[in-house]
This record gives C-alpha cells, sequence and structure tokens, in this order.
C-alpha cells in the first residue's frame, strides 16, 4: 500500500507513476538536527578549552554528518515505476493508491480506477517510508517483523483463475516470497470460492487463466477477493469471438450482424459495435437502463443461419432463461448456410430472388417457360445442420403484349386485372405439365383447365408441394434436382388475339399471347430434430 502521482499514460490502462515516499519523518529528523547543532555551536563559543569542548565538538560534528546524509544522496529519491491499473481505466490524474505484493515494493499496481476509487486514501492506502529516517533499532523490529506480517496479516496477492462460475471463481496462487530470508509468506498455493468485484460486471470480464489481483479483506486470509486483472485490464462490455461453422472466422471483411434482447424479448439499444483485428473479437455496448436478469444475444453473417448465445439456431431453442447472460467475453459457433445455383435449363431464362430471414431461408425463382420446354433446376446446398426443404411448384400464365406503346404499357396491364370486362376474353386453356422431384424419384402431373380473366383454375391446377428432412447435411454441399415438362396448347403461344382500348383518348390496337411462367418457391427452415 502506498501513494503515487500520475505522471504519463493510461492507454490500455498502464500509466508511468511516481511514488511519494514518505518524508516527513527525515524532515522532521533535519529540523531537529540544525536546532541541535546550533545549540551546540553556542555551547562551544563559551566553552573554555579542554576536554569537554572537544567532546561537544565532535558530537557536533557527528550531527552535522547525520543531517548532510539525510540532505544528501544517500537517501532515495521518489522512483518513477510503470504500474498497471487494477482495471481498464485510462483517464487517472493526480495522486492515486497504489498496491504493493506481497506487502513490499517487489511489483506495484494501481487501485481500481472505476468510480473514483484509484484516488489517494491515507487510511488505505498508507504511504512507503525510506528505511533510512527510522531509527536504526525501530528498522531492525521492522524488517524481523516484516516476513511474519506479510504472511498471517495479508494485504494483496497475484494469482491465475484456474475455474470461474458466474461471480465466483478458484485460484492459483503466485508465489511470494518475503525479500527478509527469503521465506514463504503464502498460507496455502490455491483459493477456492473467491468472489469477484470488478467494475460494473465483476465476473463476465474474466477467464479461465487471467492474471489476477487478490485484495484479503481486513488482511484476512479467509476473506480473499478478486479486486482486478495483473496487467493487461479488460473492460466491462459485450466482447464475441465467432467463429463460422465451415471454418472461417467472422471478422470484418465478412460482417456480422446483433440483435440484443432484454429478458422482457424487448430489443436493447446497440452502440459502439467494433471489431478488434488483434482479438479477433466484436465487441458493442448497450444502451438505457441495463437488466440485472441478462439479454439474449444474436448474431448473424453472410452465408450463416441466425444463432443465439451460446450456438441456438432453432426458434423454438431460443428465448430460454438460462441462455440469458451478462457483460463479458463469449466464443460461438454461426451455422453456416449457402446455397449455390448449380444448374439451370434453360440458362439464359431465369429469374431469381434470394432472401434469408429470421430463422430460415427462402430461396425464390421464377422462370418464364415456352411450349413444350423441358426446365430442370438444381440447387446445391451447403449446410452444417439438418434442415428441412419445402418445395412449391406453381403453373401461371401472363398476357404477352406484341405491338404496344411504351407510354400506355403498364396501364394496360393494370387494367387486365383491374378492368377485365373491357377485355375480350381468351379462349379456354388446357394443359398439362410433369413435375419431376429427382431426390425422391417423386413425379406429379398437373392439368390445367381455365382462362387468365374471369375464371378461376380447376382445383387440379393448384400449387404443388413436397417437404422433407435434409438428415444427413454437409459443407460441402448437397444437390437438389427439381424437373419440369410442359404440355401447354400451340395456339396460346403462336396465334394469340388482338383487342383494342382506349387510352387518354385515343385507341390503341395491341395483339396478345400468353408467357407461361413456372415458379420454384423454395423454402428451409431448421427445426428439424437432429
Amino acid at each position: 500500500m502506498g501513494r503515487g502521482l500520475i505522471i504519463s499514460g493510461g492507454t490500455d490502462g498502464q500509466y508511468q507513476v511516481q511514488l511519494k515516499l514518505h518524508r516527513g519523518r527525515i524532515e522532521a529528523l533535519i529540523v531537529a538536527l540544525t536546532n541541535q547543532i546550533a545549540m551546540l555551536e553556542s555551547a562551544i563559543e563559551t566553552m573554555e578549552e579542554g576536554i569537554e569542548k572537544e567532546i561537544a565538538v565532535l558530537k557536533k560534528t557527528a550531527l552535522e554528518k547525520r543531517k548532510a546524509y539525510l540532505q544528501g544522496v544517500d537517501v532515495p529519491a521518489d522512483p518513477v515505476i510503470t504500474a498497471w491499473c487494477a482495471d481498464l481505466t485510462e483517464d487517472l490524474a493526480g495522486e492515486v493508491g497504489t498496491i504493493e505484493i506481497p506487502g513490499e515494493r517487489k511489483t506495484v499496481n494501481i487501485q481500481p480506477g472505476h468510480g473514483g476509487n484509484a484516488s489517494y486514501n491515507a487510511a488505505r492506502d498508507g504511504q512507503l517510508q525510506p528505511s533510512v529516517a527510522g531509527m536504526p533499532e525501530g528498522t531492525f523490529y521492522n524488517l524481523a517483523l516484516l516476513p511474519g506480517w506479510q504472511k498471517w496479516m495479508p494485504t494483496y496477492r497475484f494469482g491465475t483463475i484456474t475455474a470461474i462460475d458466474g461471480d465466483i471463481c478458484d485460484i492459483d496462487l503466485e508465489a511470494a516470497t518475503s525479500s527478509q530470508q527469503d521465506l514463504d509468506v503464502n498460507q496455502s498455493t490455491r483459493l477456492y470460492g473467491v468472489s469477484i468485484e470488478y467494475m460494473t460486471c465483476n465476473g463476465a470480464a474474466f477467464s479461465e487463466g487471467d492474471g489476477v489481483i487478490i485484495e484479503f479483506e481486513g488482511q484476512d486470509w479467509n476473506s480473499p477477493k478478486v479486486i482486478g486483472f495483473k496487467n493487461n485490464p479488460k473492460p466491462c462490455g459485450w466482447r464475441f469471438h465467432l467463429m463460422r461453422l465451415d471454418g472461417t472466422l467472422v471478422d470484418d471483411s465478412l460482417g456480422a450482424d446483433f440483435e440484443v434482447f432484454d429478458s422482457n424479448e424487448l430489443p436493447a439499444p446497440l452502440y459502439d459495435v467494433a471489431y478488434d483485428a488483434e482479438t479477433e473479437t466484436w465487441s458493442f455496448k448497450i444502451g438505457g437502463q441495463q437488466d440485472p436478469d441478462g439479454y439474449w444475444v444474436e448474431y448473424s453473417c453472410p452465408d450463416g443461419i441466425t444463432t443465439q448465445y451460446p450456438g441456438q439456431y432453432k426458434l423454438s431453442d431460443k428465448r430460454q432463461a438460462a441462455d440469458l447472460i451478462k457483460e463479458g467475453d463469449y466464443s460461438d459457433q454461426i451455422h453456416y448456410f449457402k446455397i449455390h445455383d448449380a444448374e439451370w435449363l434453360p440458362a439464359e431464362r431465369k429469374r431469381i430472388a434470394y432472401s434469408p430471414v429470421y430463422g430460415e431461408a427462402h430461396f425464390i425463382t421464377t422462370y418464364n417457360e415456352t411450349q413444350n420446354t423441358h426446365t430442370k433446376r438444381v440447387l446445391k446446398i451447403e449446410s452444417s445442420v439438418q434442415y428441412r426443404i419445402t418445395e412449391r411448384l406453381r403453373p401461371d400464365l401472363f398476357p404477352k403484349i406484341w405491338e404496344w406503346y411504351y407510354n400506355a404499357y403498364w396501364w394496360e396491364i393494370y387494367n387486365a386485372y383491374a378492368h377485365p370486362e373491357q377485355l375480350t376474353p381468351p379462349p379456354e386453356v388446357r394443359g398439362r405439365r410433369v413435375f419431376l422431384w429427382n431426390n425422391r424419384s417423386e413425379t406429379f402431373i398437373m392439368e390445367f383447365h381455365g382462362s387468365l380473366f374471369g375464371e378461376d383454375p380447376d382445383p387440379e391446377y393448384e400449387m404443388q408441394e413436397a417437404s422433407y428432412i435434409v438428415e444427413d447435411p454437409s459443407i460441402d454441399g448437397i444437390e437438389h434436382i427439381i424437373e419440369v415438362w410442359s404440355d401447354m396448347p400451340e395456339e396460346l403461344y403462336s396465334e394469340g388475339f388482338e383487342d383494342p382500348f382506349t387510352y387518354e383518348g385515343g385507341e390503341i390496337n395491341t395483339r396478345f399471347n400468353y408467357w407461361e411462367m413456372v415458379y420454384f418457391i423454395i423454402q428451409f427452415d431448421f427445426e428439424a430434430e437432429e
């Protein structure tokens, strides 16, 4: 325990500190010696020559040498040292309390700074005093008792966390010896069930293997608590090291999105989201009133399934009370899920939309088909988890305008839907499509009977759906194949029909035929049992 003055530094909690040694006794001795010398000088001037005068002169000389010694270079100057603050406080200034371990100036740290705690407090911190300030007999007495005081009235020790559960940890103590006779001053080598008091997050900032500072409250070996780090103190806040399960580090080049929900499942505001390349960790802070029960934290990345700590990717497994966490360091893995458009026949006709959403991924495609065309769709799915794939196939007919004016085009399409009575109904349409799911060797034949406007299609002309679980996924990929053969009437594609209508006071002649459109709607979810 001691007194120091911040000279510079603060980055990462490291400072240059001048130790302020207690010089009051030295100064008082110098004043007392000065007075004694002055008194002897006055006495010597009135003395007659002889043995008494010679003794007085010798006494005066001894006092002058003692005074010179105390004023001279033999008295240690206030040293400037490098010291770590016990917590991550980077803006300390002025006088601070210091921690000497193991009770003498071998290694010096600064008291935890959070909440102004590091400011010098004479009752708590005391002040180191040079041994030269004491009388010889007093100095000997203190040095003789030092090892016993260090062992049986301990102040602080260094140790390493070997196990941690919330705000409680077990610690292996560093060896501690006294400068006097190198005596062991630890009462044991391990401490169990030690509480942690640190900034705003206590044990959340610590992990197994961290070097820590232990304070013994009341200088009682049976009342230890962790108050900070030996060096490189960690901040409170949220830090996550994330890996995607194909072996990819989730860094700032890949990108990550975070969402946090309080214990009432309400979203919490985040700020200062950042990535540290040196530690390979993401960090952020949560605004507003802190939830004492903790938070659910979710994260996602490209080609990853939204995951809630710890590793929960299924909607049914999320929002469990046991998964609420508080500020600290965490590591987790984001499950991998990627869709490749491996093959499309014919390639020039494809239209694709892909949208990953909360808890599942949709892959929706649209194909513009011509008569009697064979359509083949191959998806390659790379995944680290089982998934359910639901495939939906829906054919449709749309008008295609052969002759039109650009400005009237979209109005005409709208009018065809909103005012079908203005258009000549198209002829009856009959056709057949054959759908083959190669993965399951299933075939569906769909009959169509109906028209585009004014009449609903037959019940047979409904969306076809099939669903199954992929039980053996692979990050190298599994192919899913869908093929369609169409047998729609030739006249729909070649003849068409004419239909004039009025637009902005003028008559526009148009010619219609049809595009046949096949929708592939492929949905994935991850609720399948493992």
